[in-house]
């Protein structure tokens, strides 16, 4: 297809706009799972409609096989180089970048995205469609641009309400549960591969689960008998490996020994142990564009979200994986590469993504201070063994660092990334979430911090919340430079002790009191009534009675202290 060039008011793409940009040295269309959707093109300065081309118009092309054209927003236009440009552009919806939305409720995935529409804060050209049906609360707390609430961050459409793959359609947004589809097409050598880059190496795929469960309390184990759980594909491979699992948190009370299996088992099926992860590459031949395979064009075509297989000879195993990013010729009308797996993210988007909580297998293995230290110890020192490997760039330079508990990136489950965005920490993959990070302009965030003692001179945030977590009772208590308590804030109330060892009680039941050093309440107030007492004579009287403060001398080590007169009360 030949691209075609629109002013940048253009909303319909019926005519011919500008005219055709058939000069073109090449143009691809590169779109990934959720992600980036973008055109490149290569144009000589003497080419027709040259002069045309400038920043904010569109370029109209197709992006895929079988696909009806889409707008893409002209953003960049390199300098040229021996006679010709660079022209970058984004697709049309890329302008949802700079349209906020203002606060809002809603009951659902698709209420939610129509809300998102009305609440625009300027003209929104866009319309919302999607077949999630999924209820649910969704509040936008605060002003946030329109695309980031799609997808990408916490309290997202796509964080809130699950899964899902969006379609970009001219000006429509779609949120599709499953934007493609099975199509049956096995990718392996010897039919229609012909370049692989395999990146994750499947000589470290686990094979099986050893499973457990441990009382926090009473320090009591359950495990099986047979030791572990593996996978239907677990004799395909040279020998077993096997991953420790604590399933603690899945059970209320000690599990049977059967329970425990059945969790193991569903844990085997749900993630896929046993099946090679694939991340990898491919350039292959379009079968449905050759004269032998014309008739199985509709079985061999594919498109992103589309699944596929890759089967593995090696093990004689199939493993299924979703096209996750596509780049096309538009030129000649065919993909030069595409790539099956898992979507990769860059560390700045992940961190936004980092999980609430740390995984109950962290949390059980550490029962006091004392043994996280001797833990954390063990893992800086090497003492749980580890790894170390690097992840290139294209141009074969370094990107990133990884240190990871398992020799290959797809089967890690602890690892530490490192590239220049920062330093993140994941206890669930490659990908995250993360629980933790630190990056490059200084910012650190942790949903979970353990520490023995914190020195700080100033502590600044919105609020303090001491306990409720797991249960816990909360306990504040300040002391003074020798090291004697001062106040104390408990369940009981709040407690002021002064350096004579008299202290001041205050909480919503008993009201307000005051005792001496010996524990003898002298006086105290609670709803409407005030009591005192001093030596022989003791008050009592309603805040309604008329009264005034007079100094008299008291024979103790205080001195002059107030007292209250109560009129007809001596």
């Amino acid at each position: 297809m030949i691209p075609i060039l629109y002013d940048a008011g253009e909303t319909a793409f019926a005519t011919n706009g500008l005219g055709g940009l058939s000069d073109a040295i090449t143009c691809k269309v590169t779109e990934e799972r959720n992600g980036a959707y973008e055109l490149e093109m290569q144009y000589p300065v003497d080419g027709r409609h040259f002069s045309d081309i400038t920043h904010s118009r569109i370029i109209w092309a197709v992006p895929a096989d079988g696909k009806t054209g889409q707008p893409f927003r002209i953003y960049k236009i390199t300098k040229p180089l021996n006679g010709k440009c660079t022209i970058y552009a984004e697709h049309i919806s890329y302008q949802l970048n700079h349209i906020p939305v203002m606060p809002f409720t809603a009951t659902s995935c698709a209420d939610a995205l129509n809300q998102m529409v009305q609440h625009a804060a300027q003209d929104c050209p866009f319309e919302v469609w999607t077949d999630k049906e999924v209820d649910g609360p969704f509040t936008l707390l605060h002003p946030e641009q329109f695309r980031a609430i799609l997808n990408g961050q916490q309290n997202s459409i796509t964080d809130v309400y699950g899964k899902g793959e969006y379609e970009f359609d001219r000006w429509t947004v779609k949120l599709h549960l499953n934007r493609g589809a099975n199509t049956g097409v096995v990718i392996r050598y010897g039919k229609n591969l012909t370049d692989l880059k395999q990146e994750e190496n499947i000589e470290g795929t686990i094979t099986g689960v050893c499973p457990f469960w441990v009382s926090d309390e009473t320090g009591k184990v359950v495990t099986l008998p047979e030791n572990a759980i593996w996978s239907a594909n677990a004799d395909n491979y040279p020998y077993r490996r096997t991953r420790v699992v604590d399933f603690t948190s899945d059970f209320e009370e000690m599990p049977t020994e059967d329970q425990l299996r059945t969790r193991a088992e569903k844990y085997i099926e749900d993630n896929n142990i046993g099946v090679p992860d694939v991340n990898i590459t491919i350039k292959f031949v379009p079968l449905w564009q050759t004269e032998n395979y014309r008739d199985l064009a509709v079985l061999e075509r594919v498109n992103l979200c589309d699944t596929i297989s890759v089967y593995y000879d090696k093990l004689g195993v199939t493993a299924t994986a979703k096209v996750v990013k596509t780049v096309y010729n538009v030129l000649k009308e065919r993909y030069d590469s595409i790539e099956v797996g898992n979507a990769k993210t860059t560390l700045a988007s992940t961190i936004s993504q980092m999980g609430e909580t740390i995984t109950n297998q962290t949390q059980n293995a550490v029962s006091s201070l004392r043994s996280w230290v001797s833990y954390q110890s063990q893992l800086i020192t090497g003492g749980l063994g580890g790894y170390i490997t690097f992840v290139y760039n294209p141009d074969g330079t370094p990107a990133e660092l990884l240190v990871m508990d398992q020799p290959s990136i797809g089967s890690a489950v602890n690892l530490i990334r490192m590239n220049n965005g920062g330093i993140a920490f994941s206890n669930n993959g490659y990908n995250g979430p993360f629980v933790s990070a630190w990056t490059i302009d200084g910012s650190f965030s942790a949903d979970f911090v353990r520490t023995g003692t914190m020195v700080a001179n100033r502590i600044r945030g919105g609020t303090l919340t001491l306990g409720s977590q797991d249960n816990d009772s909360g306990v504040l208590e300040v002391y003074d430079a020798a090291n004697n308590l001062v106040v104390r804030a408990d369940n009981a109330g709040l407690k002021v002790y002064g350096s004579d060892g008299s202290y001041v009680v205050m909480n919503a039941t008993d009201g307000f009191a005051g005792y001496d050093r010996n524990g003898t309440k002298i006086y105290w107030a609670a709803a409407q009534e005030f009591h005192m007492r001093n030596a022989q004579v003791e008050y009592d009287f309603t805040l309604a009675q008329t009264m005034r403060y007079i100094p008299i001398q008291i024979s103790t080590n205080r001195g002059v202290g107030l007292v209250p007169y109560v009129e007809g009360v001596r």
